[in-house]
């Protein structure tokens, strides 16, 4: 949608001047534009939203986290086990300590007592890669041998809520 007016504008040597103003709005993002003729207006408008998306996209890019959530089944209450293990042993909380954790903690299905749910959220790849070559990683291997559990893993990448977060109840 695209409406022209005039308008008084101070011109950059401070004098007033009454030229046209383009407002416009393309690609969710709204502009205005002092220009003498439309087509150099769009023009500026089309290359600030291009400025605009490629922000946006860098921001996504930054304002993300990567969370894996990990099932671990096992029988007669192993993953219950494991879970508790991993907690008083400190290797949660080590885990919960490393360098783009933010979050680290498990959960049991109400339907499935056989199973303990792992919410796992890090800042970003390189922190999972570091993670993944930390010692602890021994550690919870040898813990998931011993109580035989068997895994399933989902993973997401999450982008920040944005506008959505008006509609989170807090």
């Amino acid at each position: 949608m695209q409406k022209y007016k005039n308008v008084p504008m101070r011109s950059p040597a401070g004098r007033y001047a009454s030229e046209s103003v383009v407002e416009t709005e393309a690609d969710g993002l709204f502009f205005s534009f002092a220009g003498k003729r439309r087509d150099e207006s769009e023009n500026i408008m089309a290359g600030n939203a291009r400025k605009q998306r490629s922000r946006r996209k860098k921001h996504h890019r930054e304002a993300f986290m990567i969370t894996v959530n990990l099932y671990y089944t096992g029988t007669g209450g192993a993953a219950a086990r494991f879970a508790a293990e991993m907690e008083t042993s400190g290797i949660a909380d080590a885990i919960r300590a490393e360098e783009g954790n933010l979050r680290y903690q498990y959960f049991q299905p109400l339907g499935d007592p056989e199973t303990i749910l792992l919410i796992d959220s890090w800042a970003n790849q390189a922190a999972i890669d570091a993670h993944h070559a930390s010692p602890m990683m021994k550690q919870l291997a040898a813990l998931r041998e011993k109580y035989d559990l068997h895994m399933r893993a989902e993973r997401y990448v999450s982008e920040a809520f944005g506008e959505d977060e008006k509609y989170i109840r807090k």
